[in-house]
């Protein structure tokens, strides 16, 4: 039986070690892919500074000393409790089917007991919006509603378009969930701050001075109770268990989801920064007509005043200026 054996390398002349074998090139170790979140972030981060930028400067023009109301704030904050109301009653019904009827859906069957799982307890928003916009109305006398239709709220045709995109692709909820509730623990907590420092009476418009309250209970304030999350932890034992739970989704996501949500991310960015950009044309109106109507008794006095003087210039001139402008009527 024949044995085939490794030969070693000739002796070099004159004796001496053998040389060593050639070490074969280490090939550098497979970059891990990104998680979901942060390919979420890299690819909305030019948004997203946009998108703080453009609420951070607004948000002081809708406070004390500028105004003495919530009523400004109320509105900007209505029109983007749309998308809130939107998405959480679209999860909420995929929450129910699933605990009705587990496991009976078309498509990813394991994406849909995911996303009826996704949501801790108290991370839902839609509650506290809607007792917000209530408690706003009541303090201002103005009714404040997510659908109203005189001021600014995400356009028909967006919002149209947010709906049949998730039913189309549930998988999408992931990139409202990462960008809109991950937003109240990030800004939103400076966010929260800005509107407490307004003090208690702009939020009552009862000008009582209220004692000083702990965390749990000094953001719970009528008008932004939304930003609070009412336990000890203020909503941190969510946020982990909310993001341990998203980790959870990156191997049931397909590659064609895992882009579905990304492109749907970048476009919720895109649809709010122009929802700013709608509040800010309607605003400017709005200044512009109320200084306009401001001036109107000014103009009433101007024209008495010029036409006492005329009558006193002239009274048969006036009367004739009068019987042109009557037939000119005419």
């Amino acid at each position: 039986m024949s044995r085939h054996l490794i030969t070693p390398p000739p002796s070099p002349p004159g004796g001496g070690p053998a040389p060593a074998l050639p070490i074969p090139p280490q090939l550098p170790p497979p970059v891990p892919t990104p998680s979901l979140p942060a390919q979420i972030n890299a690819a909305t981060r030019r948004q997203h500074t946009e998108l703080n930028r453009l609420i951070i400067d607004r948000l002081r023009l809708a406070l004390p000393p500028n105004q003495k109301s919530p009523e400004l704030y109320g509105h900007g904050f209505a029109a983007f409790a749309q998308i809130y109301l939107m998405y959480e009653k679209t999860w909420a019904e995929i929450e129910e089917e699933e605990r009705l009827s587990p496991s009976t859906n078309q498509g990813n069957a394991q994406l849909w007991q995911w996303l009826a799982r996704a949501r801790p307890r108290g991370l839902g928003r839609s509650t506290r919006l809607k007792t917000d916009l209530h408690d706003i109305s009541a303090c201002t006398g103005v009714s404040i509603k997510a659908n109203g239709t005189f001021w600014p709220r995400v356009r028909p045709s967006t919002l149209r378009r947010m709906e049949e995109d998730i039913r189309v692709n549930p998988c999408t909820l992931f990139a409202y969930g990462w960008v809109m509730y991950m937003a109240i623990f990030s800004g939103g907590r400076w966010i929260r701050e800005e509107l407490n420092n307004a003090g208690a009476d702009f939020w009552t418009q009862q000008h009582q001075l209220l004692p000083a309250m702990d965390i749990k209970s000094s953001y719970t304030k009528p008008g932004f109770s939304f930003l609070a999350f009412g336990n000890d932890e203020d909503g941190e034992d969510i946020k982990t268990l909310f993001k341990a739970r998203l980790a959870e989704a990156e191997t049931i996501l397909t590659p064609r989801e895992r882009q579905e949500i990304i492109d749907a991310a970048v476009q919720l960015f895109d649809d709010c920064i122009a929802l700013v950009h709608d509040l800010d044309k309607f605003v400017l109106r709005r200044a512009f007509m109320e200084k306009a109507i401001a001036t109107i008794p000014y103009l009433l006095v101007a024209f008495v005043l010029w036409f006492v003087f005329m009558a006193v210039y002239d009274i048969h001139k006036v009367f004739g200026w009068l019987r042109l402008i009557r037939e000119a009527l005419a």
